[in-house]
C-alpha cells in the first residue's frame, strides 16, 4: 500500500522558471502526469508565472498560471474569438496543476496554490482563467465552479487527448470556495453580463448532451 502523508504546516510561494525549484517542479510534472513528456520545459513556461508549496518533505505541488498580458496562453489558437476578443489581455491560464502521489487526495494544497495564484494575478488586471481540460475531468471543474466553453473541443496534440476550455471569473457573487479572494475588486468578471453568456455552461448534463452530439458529428 502507498504511504499516505498528510502535511502539517505549508508555504506558498513564486519562483522564477530559472530557479533550481522548477527543475524539480518538472519533475513533479513527469510524475504527476505519468508522462516522460511531461518533464519537460514548455515554451509557454518562460513567460508564466510558477506557484510552488512547500512542506515537511520538500515541495509538495506546483501550478503554473499563464497571464495573456504577457505572452500566447497554451493552445490559444483553439479559444474562440468570440471569447479572446472580448476579455482579452484579462485572460489567464491555469494549467500543470500537481501534488506528489503521497498526498491525500482531500489535501488543501490545489486550493491554496489557486488563492495565491488569484492573489497574484488579480493586481495585473486578470478577470478570468480560461483553461484547458481534459473531457473527463471537466465534471470535476464544474463541480468546483468553473464553467465549459461550448464548441471549444479539441485535441491537444502534443499528448493526443481530447480537452475543452474551461472558465471561472473573478466575480465576489458568484459563491464558490474562493469567491472571497475577489471581495473589493474594482472590475469583476460577470459572464451573465456577458454579450456571448449564451457560450458558458455551467451543469454537467448540458455538458454531457454536448458531448454526446458531438461523438454523433
Amino acid at each position: 500500500m502507498a504511504m499516505t502523508l498528510e502535511p502539517k504546516a505549508i508555504l506558498v510561494e513564486q519562483i522564477s522558471v530559472k530557479s533550481p525549484e522548477f527543475k524539480e517542479v518538472l519533475r513533479l510534472r513527469a510524475i504527476a502526469y505519468g508522462r516522460e513528456e511531461a518533464g519537460q520545459e514548455e515554451y509557454v513556461d518562460g513567460h508564466s508565472l510558477h506557484f510552488i508549496v512547500r512542506g515537511d518533505f520538500g515541495i509538495l505541488g506546483a501550478l503554473r498560471v499563464t497571464c495573456r498580458c504577457h505572452g500566447a496562453l497554451e493552445s490559444e489558437s483553439f479559444y474562440p474569438e468570440w471569447l479572446l476578443d472580448e476579455f482579452g489581455n484579462s485572460i489567464c491560464a491555469a494549467s500543470r496543476m500537481c501534488v506528489i502521489p503521497e498526498i491525500k487526495a482531500s489535501s488543501s494544497i490545489p486550493v491554496e496554490l489557486t488563492k495565491f495564484a488569484w492573489s497574484t494575478v488579480l493586481p495585473l488586471g486578470i478577470r478570468i482563467d480560461v483553461s484547458k481540460a481534459r473531457l473527463k475531468a471537466v465534471p470535476y471543474y464544474l463541480k468546483m465552479g468553473y464553467h465549459f466553453i461550448r464548441d471549444s473541443v479539441f485535441e491537444f496534440e502534443r499528448w493526443k487527448t481530447c480537452c475543452g476550455l474551461i472558465a471561472y471569473p473573478a466575480n465576489p457573487e458568484y459563491k464558490t470556495n474562493l469567491s472571497k479572494i475577489f471581495s473589493g475588486i474594482e472590475y469583476p468578471c460577470d459572464l451573465g453580463k456577458s454579450v456571448n453568456r449564451n457560450q458558458f455552461i455551467s451543469s454537467y448534463r448540458e455538458f454531457t448532451e454536448l458531448t454526446k452530439s458531438d461523438s454523433r458529428n
